[in-house]
């Protein structure tokens, strides 16, 4: 034991070097098959991640827990990238965690229920929504090439995806229409916002929050009330409430299982999902992610669509961004399949749509 704790801070010592060269190069993790060639390569690398991720440092028994979840990550990595799928995986800050623990720490979404329903039930109805017409609507879109999108911000070990989900579409949505691009506050939300059981690090409802800042007078900025690290809820701190500048009028449902309506809908505006994921999203580095993984409704997580396109070969995707920070992925973003044959989308991603809306909804008339 003592013999291989040596070997262990030697290791160490020598990778903390290597790292500082890799960081430079990139926020990727990269490794080799020469570090998977014997135990001791291996803890090397393992070595390397952890410091390359700054994780602090456990007890003996618990590193080897990790460790033995490590390298089954690694071994599901390789596999999935020897086998030229049209996206590729990567070891990431989640790679010792286990399934179950991925989606505890880092997804957070939950579904209204009753908002569920009356999206089901403007499947079967026209909605309220001013239509865009489908013959106008492009091949490839992005509307982070209108500047009206903010760079991927990172939730932490909280589940807080539903109020950056909701931050990232109300501020596209006030960008688009009103010409201001500002970096609203998830903070505010994950303090002020109090659903009992829900909100916070608990998860929650984007559309149900939309509700609570349309009633209680809009949005602070990030500046004003900026978010807690580590990530965590605390008290509801009134003095940073001072300044609102975005007040939205509620929200908008898009009729569930309708990918052809998701799409008329991000031609407006950035729009707000709610899928359900699997280890192939955890560990997405770049391509078109086809959710075949995807396997049955656990970890609910929030995210937004900002645009789509479509392959050279005529692969078509959406492009949607994420909470966990720009080292995820495609610098904070995924492309995941669209138009699948599955009128509910890849991981779901149709079940529950929504977006914010800035002004009021018109009243029904009387009968």
């Amino acid at each position: 034991m003592e013999e291989m704790k040596m070997v262990r801070l030697v290791l160490f010592s020598v990778v903390l070097v290597t790292v500082v060269g890799l960081a430079i190069a990139g926020s990727g993790f990269e490794y080799t098959e020469a570090d998977l060639a014997s135990g001791e390569a291996k803890w090397a690398m393992y070595e390397r991640w952890r410091a390359h991720h700054n994780k602090p440092e456990t007890s003996d028994d618990e590193k080897q827990r990790r460790f033995n979840i490590f390298m089954d990550r690694v071994k599901r990595v390789d596999l999935h990238n020897k086998a030229k799928k049209p996206y590729t995986m990567e070891l990431n800050k989640m790679s010792d965690l286990t399934f179950q623990e991925m989606g505890r720490y880092y997804t957070g979404a939950k579904i209204d229920a009753e908002a569920q329903s009356r999206s089901l039930g403007a499947r079967k109805n026209s909605s309220r929504v001013k239509r865009v017409d489908r013959h106008n609507i492009p091949p490839e879109f992005d509307w982070r090439q209108h500047k009206v999108v903010n760079p991927p911000r990172n939730q932490g070990q909280c589940g807080s995806c539903w109020a950056f989900a909701l931050v990232s579409s109300l501020e596209s949505t006030w960008a688009i229409q009103k010409g201001q691009l500002h970096q609203l506050s998830e903070q505010q939300l994950v303090d002020c916002w109090d659903q009992g059981e829900w909100g916070g690090c608990n998860g929650a409802a984007p559309s149900l929050a939309l509700e609570y800042l349309a009633k209680n007078g809009g949005s602070t900025t990030q500046e004003a009330y900026p978010y807690s690290e580590p990530a965590k809820r605390g008290a509801c701190c009134h003095e940073k409430l001072q300044n609102r500048p975005v007040i939205p009028a509620g929200y908008e449902l898009i009729p569930i299982d309708n990918e052809q309506a998701l799409l008329e809908a991000v031609a407006k505006q950035p729009v707000i999902l709610n899928m359900f994921l699997y280890e192939g999203f955890f560990n997405y580095k770049e391509g078109i992610y086809t959710g075949d993984d995807c396997k049955g409704k656990d970890n609910a997580h929030a995210v937004v669509a900002v645009g789509w396109g479509v392959t050279p070969e005529g692969c078509k995707y959406w492009i949607i961004k994420n909470s966990w920070g720009e080292n995820w992925g495609e610098k904070g973003y995924m492309k995941i399949a669209r138009e699948t044959g599955d009128p509910r989308g890849a991981c779901y991603l149709t079940s529950y749509s929504s977006y914010p809306i800035l002004e009021p909804k018109p009243k029904p008339n009387a009968v």
